[in-house]
């Protein structure tokens, strides 16, 4: 039986990126190859970077770009069609 609340903060953050990592490396390869911005690609990895020592801020305003770019993802693209 895992005991979340015996986490020391280290452990939980290193937990988390453990199950966030992965989920985010998938949408920055969906946002490199539906859209090509290397600026939002960049920017997420930057987050990454900073999320090893993560003030929960940071964390917090990391996830709200992922949200971002998940809506982007769902807006059609029908000026890329010609």
């Amino acid at each position: 039986m895992i005991k979340i609340c015996h986490f020391s903060p280290s452990t939980a953050i290193d937990h988390y990126l453990r199950l966030c990592l992965p989920s985010l490396l998938k949408y920055m390869s969906i946002v490199r190859i539906l859209y090509c911005k290397v600026r939002v690609l960049t920017l997420l990895i930057f987050l990454c970077r900073l999320c090893f020592w993560c003030p929960q801020e940071i964390f917090i305003s990391g996830m709200k770009l992922l949200k971002m770019v998940l809506r982007i993802k769902h807006v059609p693209h029908t000026h890329d069609k010609k």
